[in-house]
């Protein structure tokens, strides 16, 4: 009887080990009022071939993707040593001014305690904030914040609104492109500036010494700028994808509804630094 007991057990104890273990939760649901998202998969690597796109116009340029964020946001350039390697940087714009962005970090527990001795901290919302700077640190220009394991940007509302999806929806999303994008409100004025600065790309006129490639890449954007105005103009969302590679950058666009249909745009980068170059002259007194 005994025997027969221990099996009973044991047979109990091996189906709940084979038990299969529970689904994972949902993806959060996208806020109603995100007007664009945007996934960097590896920040680093995205940027490394954009400076080398750029050839040596890229050389004042700061030499890492965080470098770039860090004079942007006024950001203590200490924090780079804290984003853990591979992570995508992700955001979310919701309107005018309105964003929140968030990367990954590799110890958040030592952030505290670097950044006390800089600024004062404030917590909102399971975040804490980098407050009024201390001494002589210099103030940043946007919110910079850490929540779970991201370093954090944007208005502690609109982050604290939007951390959800960001950080366990947007942030665990891969993709084969150097910078995807989602235009989920794609008649938003924002989104119409955005196409008005592309047509005034396409329009561009020849520069000096401008390669032959000059006039097909234009003919290539004016072509991307119309299907994203006609898919603007029916407010269909739209997925945008930028990858470099061979020396040029390919700007692939097409609507996320099932009546797709993608427009593609090449851009050389021949013809991407001579363009800089000729804008450049033309500011210069």
């Amino acid at each position: 009887m005994i025997v027969l007991a221990a099996l009973v057990a044991a047979g109990a104890l091996a189906c709940r080990k084979k038990a299969p273990p529970p689904p994972p939760a949902p993806p959060p649901s996208r806020p109603a009022d995100v007007v664009v998202e945007g996934i960097v998969p590896d920040p680093s690597s995205a940027w490394t071939k954009g400076r080398q796109l750029l050839g040596l116009i890229a050389l004042p340029l700061p030499r890492s993707a965080f470098g770039l964020a860090a004079e942007l946001l006024a950001t203590p350039p200490e924090l780079e040593t804290s984003l853990e390697p591979g992570k995508p940087l992700v955001a979310i714009g919701c309107g005018d001014r309105c964003f929140a962005g968030a990367w990954g970090l590799d110890d958040p527990a030592r952030l505290p305690t670097f950044a006390k001795d800089r600024f004062a901290l404030a917590s909102h919302d399971g975040a804490q904030w980098l407050g009024a700077p201390i001494g002589g640190t210099t103030a940043l220009r946007v919110p910079v914040g850490f929540v779970d394991r991201f370093l954090v940007v944007g208005e502690p509302a609109t982050v604290g609104a939007h951390s959800d999806y960001l950080l366990r929806g947007l942030a665990r999303r891969t993709s084969s492109a150097d910078v995807h994008l989602e235009v989920r409100r794609s008649r938003h004025a924002n989104v119409v500036a955005a196409l008005d600065r592309l047509a005034a790309l396409a329009d561009a006129k020849p520069y000096p010494d401008a390669p032959s490639a000059f006039a097909t890449t234009t003919r290539a954007l004016a072509d991307l700028e119309k299907g994203l105005r006609a898919w603007s103009t029916a407010d269909r969302p739209i997925e945008v994808e930028l990858s470099v590679a061979s020396d040029t950058l390919t700007i692939v666009a097409r609507p996320l509804d099932p009546a797709g249909g993608a427009v593609t745009a090449a851009v050389p980068g021949e013809v991407l630094r001579g363009w800089i170059q000729a804008r450049v002259k033309l500011a210069l007194p």
